[in-house]
């Protein structure tokens, strides 16, 4: 079962850019390894290389986020991030893995991490989270369910707060696909990695809102 607490006030760490590099460094030299799932999968390191070292740390639940200056494309504005999950998530057979993920906030004001991409002459799209399917007039349909990829209300606001550190964020057209898996440009499906740790935590239904169990529902259709 996953520890439940309340947090309030979340804010990202006084530590300077400096500080929370070396920190970061100081994390590789003990063992832990980069795993990004997209072009920099061969050469990790490569993310540091081309300037994605961390200058920002926030921490959640354990979790700590260590978080790049803000960045934008053609698309959207977003955040460069390692994730490192707390040490009882990583089984001690393994090195500690500090996960590269985008950040970025969409058009509902939301925080969110894009599951994978897909770019061809023909498509140019981020994931959305992981996909439901309905049944509607006898005909069954997929949609993505972009709650999945939003991050924890706890820790919106601080987000917002190392995005404005930046009054002018660097234009970058590489971090997409270093950081993100690529797809088929008919995949909405994400993949294994992001689907799995959710899967796992909600095969306990004590981890579910209300154990799984309706909130409400209605007496009459439509």
């Amino acid at each position: 079962m996953l520890d439940t607490a309340l947090i309030t006030d979340v804010r990202p760490s006084p530590q300077s850019a400096r500080q929370v590099a070396r920190e970061f460094s100081a994390l590789l030299d003990r063992g832990h390894q980069i795993k990004p799932a997209g072009a920099a999968k061969r050469n990790p390191l490569r993310l540091l290389a081309n300037g994605y070292t961390p200058k920002h740390k926030v921490q959640l639940f354990g979790t700590t986020f260590y978080l790049t200056n803000t960045r934008y494309n053609e698309t959207f504005r977003f955040l460069v991030g390692y994730v490192l999950l707390p040490a009882s998530d990583s089984p001690r057979r393994r090195k500690r893995a500090l996960h590269p993920r985008l950040f970025y906030k969409d058009a509902s004001l939301i925080w969110r991490s894009p599951t994978h991409y897909a770019r061809s002459d023909n498509e140019n799209w981020i994931g959305k989270g992981d996909v439901k399917r309905v049944v509607r007039d006898g005909e069954e349909a997929e949609y993505s369910a972009e709650e999945t990829t939003d991050l924890p209300l706890e820790i919106q606001a601080a987000f917002d707060t190392v995005s404005r550190r930046v009054q002018r964020p660097r234009r970058d057209e590489r971090a997409v696909e270093l950081v993100l898996r690529l797809a088929p440009d008919n995949r909405i499906d994400p993949y294994r990695d992001f689907t799995a740790p959710r899967r796992r935590a909600m095969a306990d239904r004590r981890n579910l809102i209300n154990g799984g169990r309706n909130v409400a529902y209605f007496t009459r259709e439509n």
